[in-house]
């Protein structure tokens, strides 16, 4: 089958459909659109699309295990080898044209939230509850934020990421502070702990 065949053939099967690409990403990042402005060289309104759905696109892009290049149709229409998505998010992430949006900062919502660990699962919980307006305070027992991606080769670049997308945000992290259970969290409305989390005094009861 031809480019043009193929591309054709596409279009009228998807008949408005997510591509098959966004419908294998976890995220659903709009790829085609990320992939024109990326090819008109806008790297700032491709890092918006990036933005606008991966709250950590630096970190994202180095651990994504790429199920859309999987479903890429240069690759499985075509035959031929499959865009390779990491390295372009990666170029996007990176670039000093990849900036945080103004932040217009609405008054907090009077509902408190607790996020137990600061691993990614706890940043990215945060991050989203913080953009929904609440108020959030984030419990880790060790001294700093990461979990296991401490030990990551790219941790740095994991770290000041954080650290701009935490710097306008009503987030407060209370390091070396270990919780052992819910009951020390009644004051908060909302409770999140990742996977790790383990509180051994409710489970008793």
């Amino acid at each position: 089958m031809k480019r043009e065949e193929a591309f054709a053939f596409t279009k009228e099967c998807i008949n408005g459909e997510p591509a098959t690409c966004i419908a294998a990403c976890p995220f659903h990042v709009d790829i085609r659109a990320f992939l024109k402005k990326m090819a008109k060289g806008r790297i700032g309104s491709a890092a918006q699309e990036l933005n606008k759905v991966l709250p950590f696109p630096v970190l994202i892009s180095e651990l994504c295990p790429l199920p859309c290049q999987e479903q890429c149709q240069r690759k499985t229409v075509l035959k031929e080898e499959a865009i390779d998505i990491r390295l372009l998010e990666r170029t996007c992430a990176n670039s000093e044209e990849n900036r945080e949006r103004n932040a217009y900062r609405l008054e907090s919502l009077p509902q408190k939230a607790a996020v137990v660990g600061a691993g990614a699962a706890g940043l990215s919980c945060a991050l989203h509850l913080s953009r929904k307006r609440f108020p959030v305070e984030v419990f880790e027992k060790n001294s700093t934020w990461g979990g296991s991606l401490r030990t990551h080769e790219r941790f740095p670049d994991f770290e000041k990421e954080w650290e701009k997308k935490f710097s306008s945000a009503d987030v407060t992290f209370r390091f070396d502070q270990e919780i052992g259970s819910l009951s020390e969290l009644e004051a908060y409305d909302i409770v999140f702990g990742g996977y790790e989390t383990v509180f051994t005094a409710d489970r008793k009861s």
